[in-house]
């Protein structure tokens, strides 16, 4: 979130994906991948099996959701269900934050990216002007490879 917006509410935010993932399976069939940065990359992690996501990408979550009623432990324990592969990316300073989160997933399920350098903070990480660019575009492209016909 910006600094200049207002804070972000989960039960402001949680509806978002809600809505989005009922109108992907309607035309046709096929995989839903959901896709989340910062604050939104924790709902997708907790969202994901109430869902029926067919693989969940996240970039920088945390437990972000302490401060509206939510336990500190919150995301992990919503994420603890997901029984699809999951994708978890972030800038390097922040691994330690997303850790218990992954922990709480069926590790075969997992997939991780921390880059050598110090990296950057959600999906801007992917902006062709951030250095590392690249790295992190190779992690998510070879995460994304098997639900490519």
């Amino acid at each position: 979130a910006s600094p200049l917006a207002p804070p972000a509410h989960y039960r402001a935010a949680a509806p978002g994906p809600k809505a989005g993932v009922a109108p992907a399976r309607t035309p046709a069939p096929g995989k839903v991948l959901i896709w989340g940065s910062s604050y939104s990359s924790a709902l997708v992690l907790a969202l994901g099996a109430e869902l029926k996501a067919d693989a969940v990408i996240s970039f920088s979550p945390g437990e972000y959701f302490d401060d509206q009623g939510k336990s500190k432990t919150w995301v992990a324990e919503q994420a603890k269900p997901l029984a699809v592969p999951v994708f978890i990316a972030s800038a390097k300073s922040e691994a330690t934050d997303w850790a218990p989160l992954a922990a709480a997933i069926d590790p075969k399920l997992v997939t991780t990216f921390v880059p050598t350098t110090a990296g950057h903070h959600g999906s801007s990480a992917l902006l062709a002007s951030q250095p590392d660019a690249e790295a992190y575009w190779t992690a998510v492209t070879v995460f994304l490879k098997p639900f490519v016909p």
